[in-house]
């Protein structure tokens, strides 16, 4: 075999084949021989990086056939993806490498360079998660690159952990038994960070974990219920369910309980307590909604005893108990 042929920056999106499954395809081709030629593009290879370095470590001599198409990057993609079963956040990485690819790379096509949405459309993957792998793959240390590379860990999480310093990334991957471990423990102190350490609570037969109220009485608990609204504005359910691990399935269907049942207390004691007592003032302005078609409520003056509602969220009236710290901790159990 001559000397080594070069790589296409349009191959290199895809990352290489590794460990067993590198062994397994030279194994085969040594046993039954290239069954697919490698495809060249400019003298470079274009598509079958794995099954060229397959055939130098087997002995065998690769064949090769020019591409002659025009659209290499569209080319590359599709073969790709129909060989290869990625996830979104796999799709993702791809696409990044793809959009940072410099103008002239891909001069098959019909564009120079990749714009972000182009290559998101052609990975099927969105705009969102493309940043998210970029960031990724300039802020986050190589272990956690390629844990995303490979499926074990998911961009989004990825790119919160790669928000902090790298030297800290380093001590984290150090630390845990594997970069993913690293990853999904730092994404568990993100979601518990803002509140105390969740608390079993026995209700009954099953006992269900929640997570404690701060303690500080200076946060707006009203401005979080708003920014949970903007935040469900602003990601379409999809973009957030596409980047969740198998094994995170479980915890989330247990959190949308817990929040529906919230929204659900929350809006009718919402209702009872503000809409009904301003009913009793006079009309309504346009701005008041009428109640949803609940069970009876009471006035609001004959609720306080009876609203499942915590002590630290009742805002109707002059209680001590809301302004007080010691009534917050005291229902927080």
């Amino acid at each position: 075999m001559t000397k080594m042929r070069a790589f296409h920056e349009l191959a290199t999106v895809f990352p290489l084949l590794s460990g067993n499954e590198a062994k397994a395809l030279a194994e085969d081709i040594f046993a039954h021989g290239l069954r697919e030629p490698i495809t060249l593009l400019d003298g470079k290879i274009l598509d079958g990086r794995n099954r060229y370095l397959a055939c130098v470590h087997a002995g065998i001599e690769p064949r090769f056939t020019d591409y002659t198409g025009d659209n290499a990057a569209a080319f590359v993609i599709s073969l790709n993806l129909k060989r290869r079963h990625l996830d979104e956040s796999q799709r993702a990485m791809v696409a990044a490498k793809l959009a940072n690819l410099p103008r002239g790379s891909n001069q098959h096509a019909p564009i120079g360079a990749t714009s972000d949405a182009a290559a998101a459309a052609l990975l099927n993957v969105g705009e969102r998660s493309v940043e998210r792998a970029k960031t990724v793959q300039r802020e986050a240390v190589p272990e956690i690159v390629k844990a995303v590379e490979k499926g074990e860990a998911s961009v989004s999480a990825a790119a919160q952990f790669a928000k902090q310093p790298k030297k800290e990334q380093a001590k984290q991957v150090r630390e845990a038994v594997t970069p993913a471990d690293a990853v999904k423990a730092h994404r568990k102190a993100l979601l518990t960070k803002s509140g105390k350490p969740k608390k079993a609570v026995d209700a009954g037969s099953v006992v269900t974990v929640r997570q404690e109220p701060p303690e500080s009485t200076d946060i707006a608990l009203i401005g979080k219920v708003k920014n949970f609204a903007k935040f469900c504005d602003a990601n379409p359910p999809a973009s957030v369910a596409v980047d969740m691990l198998a094994g995170e399935v479980s915890e989330v269907c247990d959190s949308i309980a817990v929040i529906r049942d919230w929204l659900g207390r929350f809006q009718r004691q919402v209702e009872a307590t503000h809409i009904t007592t301003k009913a009793a003032e006079g009309p309504r302005g346009p701005d008041i909604v009428p109640p949803a078609k609940h069970e009876p409520v009471a006035a609001a003056s004959d609720l306080r005893s009876d609203l499942d509602i915590p002590q630290y969220l009742d805002r109707r009236g002059k209680a001590p108990a809301v302004a007080s710290k010691p009534g917050m901790e005291g229902s927080a159990g």
